[in-house]
Order: structure tokens, then sequence, then C-alpha cells
């Protein structure tokens, strides 16, 4: 893939949007330096042209080899370098139809163009200055958002919120190593002195607000991209289905009277509290000696799912209730660590939270009772009573209330990317190195190699002298026209 980034006098062409499915419209992109002459070939217009940059004219698409008309659409021009990727682009506005598209693409690759690789017109606008390396993440991120909180962190990003911070630390960084070279460089007494402490309190300062970024990371920036996963487990016909179809507000999962209808494990996501949760619905938890092959497949893979679980939800029958809701949550704690044990896995059992099912059987005055003798939520699937307190207990649980907290959620910049997360605390660890020599040892020279160490890890989260290999793993997993 590296090699088709090379040739970047090449002119790409690929759809923006869905390909496989019909729909009302679609978008096929083309960039680079024969962006205007590929498109002429492909492109016609009756008595309107194209000379008029970003405005929409009307027209028809050809097949550039027969002359065949595919489609009656519009098309835009974005000369450079004001175009997303900072190079001649264009746009083909089709009907949705995937026939239509691949006509398209097809026709444009025959009048010059080639396929685009994933990922390649952000790559381009990264590499003509367009983007740095955190905003064009940021492409991705918003395209693959699941929830409004990660929608609105990947477009802060986007807009260079986080760049802009990181920029400053750098920045900041440069002008303390700046300081420690002009003192290597001239020695003491040649320039004027610093207070005492003075590059010392700099460096305090500067790590101070990488660790306030990567505690956004610690608090649930790392769960806004990606989510969490919640899985509901319990004993058989407890009403695990059905508290799982009401809170995804749809019938997916068999509800009957019959105990154990759910053997493989179902999962759906949506959105709690910000977060994307992907709910899992398990099969039920009986005693392992009691079933048979299928049954004891079905339970270690409710164990598996709540070892990638970053909460367990057990969902108890009010009809059955027993003495002490915490000897149940023991026993499932016995029973995950001894498939633990068994098959190997280091993850320890996530929080658990505990909700009585079928409150609607209950009066008032029972409910109310059992709440607070049991010390766990009460519901009903079937009447949706107590659901929302429900939400907002998992969205509590899971962190999605403190990431939101304040004005995290709308103003501040939330560290979202694994990636970023590894970079600042790559640096943060070199600035502590660095504090710790200058306290120590007071050597300038020690000192820098950790400040330099520091500055080159923010610049490879900015994508500053990057190695193509970098890029390549990054930008693979863009989608398609991206």
């Amino acid at each position: 893939m590296g090699n088709a980034f090379d040739r970047m006098g090449d002119t790409i062409v690929a759809p923006a949007t869905a390909v496989d499915r019909p729909a009302a419209l679609a978008v096929v992109r083309l960039s680079g330096r024969s962006c205007d002459e590929v498109l002429g070939r492909v492109f016609r217009t009756g008595s309107s042209d194209l000379s008029t940059p970003r405005m929409l004219v009307l027209g028809y698409a050809h097949d550039c080899a027969t002359g065949a008309v595919l489609d009656q659409c519009m098309a835009v021009r974005f000369p450079h370098p004001h175009s997303y990727t900072g190079e001649d682009c264009a746009e083909l506005h089709l009907h949705g139809g995937p026939n239509v598209v691949r006509s398209v693409l097809a026709s444009c690759v025959a009048a010059g163009a080639r396929m685009a690789s994933p990922g390649e017109f952000t790559r381009r606008a990264f590499l003509n200055g367009k983007l740095d390396l955190a905003q064009a993440e940021a492409v991705s991120a918003l395209t693959s958002a699941e929830s409004g909180l990660a929608r609105r962190a990947a477009l802060r990003q986007l807009r260079g919120g986080l760049s802009a911070r990181i920029n400053s630390l750098r920045e900041r960084l440069l002008n303390v190593a700046a300081e420690v070279e002009c003192r290597l460089d001239f020695g003491d007494g040649e320039v004027d002195d610093l207070p005492a402490g003075q590059l010392s309190q700099w460096l305090v300062d500067i790590r101070g607000a990488m660790e306030s970024l990567l505690s956004s990371w610690r608090r649930g920036g790392c769960f806004v991209a990606g989510g969490v996963r919640v899985a509901l487990v319990g004993v058989p016909n407890a009403g695990k289905s059905s508290l799982f179809n009401a809170l995804s507000g749809r019938d997916r999962a068999i509800v009957t009277a019959h105990a154990g209808t759910t053997r493989d494990s179902l999962e759906t996501t949506l959105e709690i509290g910000g977060l994307a949760v992907t709910l899992v619905d398990t099969a039920g938890l009986r005693d392992l000696r009691e079933t048979d092959e299928i049954e004891a497949l079905g339970i270690e893979r409710s164990c598996a799912e709540m070892s990638h679980a970053q909460l367990v939800i057990l969902v108890l029958d009010e009809t059955q209730m027993p003495s002490d809701v915490s000897q149940v949550e023991n026993d499932l704690r016995t029973r995950y660590d001894a498939w633990r044990a068994s098959s190997g896995c280091a993850e320890e059992m996530p929080p658990v939270l505990c909700v009585y099912n079928k409150s609607d059987l209950l009066e008032d005055a029972e409910r109310a009772q059992l709440a607070e003798r049991q010390g766990a939520l009460v519901v009903s699937a079937k009447t949706l009573v107590g659901l929302d307190e429900l939400e907002s207990t998992i969205a509590r649980m899971v962190g999605a209330q403190e990431t939101m907290s304040g004005d995290v959620s709308t103003t501040a910049d939330l560290v979202t990317n694994a990636r970023h997360a590894e970079c600042l605390s790559a640096a943060s660890q070199s600035l502590e190195n660095a504090i710790a020599t200058m306290e120590s040892t007071e050597s300038d020279v020690l000192t820098m190699v950790d400040v330099h160490l520091a500055i080159a890890s923010l610049n490879e989260l900015l994508g500053i002298d990057n190695p193509e290999e970098l890029l390549d793993e990054i930008f693979e997993k863009f989608c398609l026209g991206k």
C-alpha cells in the first residue's frame, strides 16, 4: 500500500458514499493533477460549464470509451489549494444505484484516474499540510462515531482543539530546550541567569498540563470512540432477554416462558449517557454439573463475554428472591473465577450491578421494600418502570457521567485515541525523568536528552517527521473515499 501513496502525482478516484446498497444519492470523489481532464472526459453539460469553482452543475456522466450515458448527475470542482486534499478536486453527485456508481468509477479509471487506497484522500490532505495527523485521525473517528459524545469529541479534534493544546505544549518544551542549549553553548555567566529552579518549574508545569489531558483518557475518554460493553447475566428465565429488548427498544432476543431460550450471546449497540454501549444478552447460568454439552458451552461463552465487558448486570427474578443478594453476586464471582482459572483468562471480574426484574408483579410498597432491603435496582422490562434509573446507573458505573461532567462534553478536549494517549504518556514520563535529573544532578546534558524525547513524542502525535510505516498503519484503517 505504501507504493500507492508514493504516487502523489496520480489522479485518484473513489466512492465517498456506500456502494453496496441502493440509496437516493451517491458521491464519487476525484483528486490529483489531472482531475479536470478526467472530469471533462466523463462529465458533459449542455449550456453550462464547470469553470466556476464550488458550484454544482447539472449534466450527464458518460462511459468515456463508448460515449454511452451512464447517469444524469451534478458535478462540482474544487481547484487547489482550496480543497480537501490541497490538490485539484472534483465530485460527481450521482443517483445512488450500485451499478450507476460502479459504472462511473470504471469510466473515471478509463479516463486516466486510478482507484484510491483507503484513507488516501485524507493522507494527501495531511501530506499537503491541510491537516495534522491528529486532525486526520479525527476524520476516521467522526465517520465511525456511534454516540453523541464520540461525534462531538471527534469534531472538536478535527477543528484543531486537541492539536492546539499539543502544539502549545510543544512550543513550551522547545523554549525550555532552547534555554538549556544556550546554557550548554555559552556556559554560566555568559547568558542571563534564570531564577533558581525556574527551568525545573517550567517542566513541572508542562508535565502537569500533559497529565491533565491524560486524565480525560483515564476518566473515560478511552471508551468514547470504541464504547463500552455491558453483559446481562443471570439464571434462566430471570428476564435477561426481556430487559435486553426493553433497553434496545426492539425485539432482538427470543422471549418465552421456557427457561434457557438464549444459548448464544446476542448484542446490540445503543447510546447511554452519551456513550455507545454494546449490550450483550448471554446464556442463563445454571449449575454446570446439571447441564448438557451445548448448555455448558453457552455458559462458557457467558463468562467470556463478562471478561470483555466493563460492567456486568446480574438480572434476578423478583418472584424467586434470594435471602441475600450479595451471596448471589459472590456465587457469580466464584463461577467466573473457576472459568478464568480453567481458561487461562487474565481479566478480573468487572463491576457487577444487581437488578431485580418483573417488578410489575409487585405492589408499590413491596417494590420499595425490596429495593431497600436488597440494595439492588428494581425494574420491569414489561412496563419499563425503573429503566431510566437503570440507564443512569449504567452511565455512572461505566464513567459516562464523569467523562461528561463540567464542560468536558462541550468545550474541553478529550483524549479518545489510544495512540495519542501513548504519545502523551511517553512525553510525560520523559519530563518526569528530566525533572528528576535536573533536581538530583543538575546535568543540562542529561536533561536535554529527556526533553528532546518528550518533544519527539509530541511530534509523533502530530505527525511531524513520522515514518511511512506509521502513516500506513493509521490510514489503512480509513474507509475507501476518505
